[in-house]
């Protein structure tokens, strides 16, 4: 379980064939908690990023459309 944060603003993509490169505003001395599902799916998938302010999503199905969110605290 994810507790309620803040979202960072400057929220970046960039897609290839089967990954893609997942970028944020970078909040000094904050965690970062992101999430990914395929579109519509009703499951996110967490991932720690810790302190990073960025996440290559590999190994997708290509394509298909997904969703990402994070958020900071």
């Amino acid at each position: 379980v994810i507790a309620p944060c803040a979202p960072p603003e400057q929220l970046r993509s960039s897609q290839g064939t089967t990954s893609a490169f997942l970028q944020w505003e970078y909040l000094v001395g904050k965690q970062s908690y992101l999430q990914w599902r395929l579109a519509g799916a009703s499951t996110w998938t967490n991932v720690a990023t810790g302190f990073n302010y960025w996440h290559n999503l590999a190994n997708l199905t290509s394509g298909q459309a997904y969703e990402w969110r994070v958020a900071v605290s």
